[in-house]
């Protein structure tokens, strides 16, 4: 099997990313003003950005809908960003809904294990994904 290939992104990828986006899931954004999913979902959506909350616990949060996942989003929603915030073994298969929405950028703010030279392992760069199909 094949691995796929992971690139990390630089500060000039993610300022561009953001500059193109237009609509940013927010995958784990919290209901309570006090937790950072719920402070980063407000500066995006003052800064003009649509925010699509995700969680399943919610009905409204920032007066939006909320969806229990990425698959529950309407298909005429295009995501440009999927903006993670959950726990590193929750991740790769939020990475792969991202993946088959069509989302064209994937970013969790939770630390892993830095491996000097391992794509994957910077604590600001994607999760490692689970090997390709033959």
């Amino acid at each position: 099997t094949r691995r796929r290939e992971v690139t990390m992104a630089t500060r000039d990828d993610v300022g561009e990313a953001l500059r193109a986006a237009r609509t940013i899931a927010i995958v784990g954004c919290s209901p309570r003003p006090d937790r950072d999913s719920h402070r980063v979902a407000r500066y995006l959506k003052e800064a003009g950005y649509r925010i699509v909350p995700v969680n399943p616990g919610a009905e409204h949060i920032l007066d939006e809908p909320v969806y229990p996942d990425l698959e529950a989003i309407p298909a005429d929603i295009e995501l440009d960003i999927v903006d993670v915030f959950r726990s590193p073994e929750h991740v790769p298969p939020i990475v792969e809904a991202a993946i088959g929405r069509g989302a064209k950028r994937r970013a969790s703010p939770y630390p892993r294990p830095v491996r000097p030279g391992r794509p994957g392992s910077s604590p600001i760069g994607p999760p490692d994904l689970p090997p390709e199909s033959e």
